[in-house]
């Protein structure tokens, strides 16, 4: 078993043909549960994997990076790295390569350079807008109550 990893970023019909043994869920969480390692893990992604695959103003569904972990013995496994419900997480298969590569994985974000970015959200359960980034190296992450208007806006936009 290899414990070393290349990553890249899979896309369009690549990711529609990843194959995960036994299904996927997460595997682990990416981060820190707080609001600066929320801000800065997305920045880390953006500089390692590029744009993701997906991105939503849906807090609960931020965003999805499809990757591919190839291990030093050629061994491939299919992981992605999102923001949902929990935060920042890896998903995968719940096999023992695919955790390692996993915590390989974790262990490159934690340490990559942020690229900056912008980004607006929306927290329905606050309800809450959410602006959060990073500017120069630094995380930035603002809470505002969401008025009645534009709890109806963004309703309206999600559910129609």
């Amino acid at each position: 078993m290899s414990g070393s990893f290349q990553f890249r970023a899979l896309g369009g019909d690549e990711a529609d043909q990843a194959v995960y043994p036994g299904g996927a869920s997460k595997i682990r969480g990416l981060c820190a549960l707080n609001e600066e390692a929320f801000a800065l893990t997305y920045g880390r992604l953006l500089t390692l994997f590029g744009p993701p695959a997906y991105e939503t103003d849906d807090l609960e569904n931020q965003y999805q990076f499809n990757l591919e972990a190839r291990g030093e013995d050629g061994e491939v496994r299919y992981l992605y790295a999102y923001a949902g419900p929990s935060g920042p997480a890896v998903g995968g298969s719940q096999d023992e390569l695919s955790g390692l590569a996993a915590d390989r994985l974790t262990e490159l974000v934690q340490t990559a350079e942020p690229s900056d970015y912008h980004y607006t959200g929306y927290y329905l359960d606050g309800p809450c807008k959410i602006c959060m980034g990073v500017q120069g190296g630094r995380a930035f992450f603002e809470e505002s109550e969401l008025t009645g208007e534009e709890f109806e806006e963004v309703t309206g936009r999600w559910f129609g």
